[in-house]
């Protein structure tokens, strides 16, 4: 099975989830963001997962409007970092990759330890070529998802899925491919397997799927 433009879709939703789900967490521990800044974040985000298979000029339409919500979202509470996540993966759609490099950058000042967006800048500067650049935040984001493992912070699952991604993007597919199999028979380890087509997955076959 070949990665196609509609599972080259899902396949970005199924990252911008995994980043809404740390959201929801930390909304959930933490009331010290505005509560403004957080609904407009939810508004924007729902708009864009409500119409995510639109095209052409029409999708264009949608993911400026949410970015203009996000805009605002951030510049009420320039600490809520989620109204930055939430662009990165809007800008990447629009190929405005500099701009998402640039937000990645930022919200790292913000969070640190923010695994999910150590892991997008590793892909965000390998696409671009700058190799040395993407191994060094794949390196972190690898290091980052094992501490939560230790830490139990988050879904295990995910974190195990990201250190096998992680290694495949390091160039060590088959290792990579083995870390991720090592937990077949979990039901939410294997809708990954099967929707990245982690038989076949490759470096180059993965970050196509983000920036075809």
């Amino acid at each position: 099975m070949h990665i196609t433009d509609k599972y080259m879709k899902i396949i970005k939703i199924l990252f911008i989830l995994s980043l809404t789900t740390l959201f929801a967490q930390d909304v959930d521990s933490s009331s010290k963001w505005s509560q403004e800044s957080i609904n407009l974040q939810k508004q924007a985000m729902q708009m864009s997962f409500d119409n995510v298979f639109e095209t052409g000029s029409k999708r264009i339409k949608v993911i400026d409007s949410a970015l203009v919500l996000l805009d605002r979202s951030y510049k009420i509470d320039t600490t809520y970092y989620h109204a930055l996540t939430s662009q990165i993966g809007l800008y990447q759609e629009k190929k405005d990759y500099e701009l998402a490099l640039t937000t990645m950058k930022e919200v790292l000042k913000l969070k640190p330890d923010f695994a999910e967006v150590e892991f997008g800048l590793g892909m965000q500067y390998d696409f671009l070529k700058h190799k040395e650049d993407a191994k060094r935040h794949y390196l972190k984001a690898l290091d980052l998802y094992k501490e939560r493992l230790n830490q139990k912070k988050y879904s295990d699952i995910n974190n195990h899925f990201h250190i096998g991604l992680c290694l495949v993007l390091l160039g060590k597919e088959k290792e990579g491919k083995e870390y991720i199999y090592k937990f077949n028979g979990n039901q939410e380890m294997d809708e990954f397997i099967e929707m990245f087509d982690v038989k076949n997955l490759t470096r180059s076959s993965l970050l196509k799927s983000f920036y075809k």
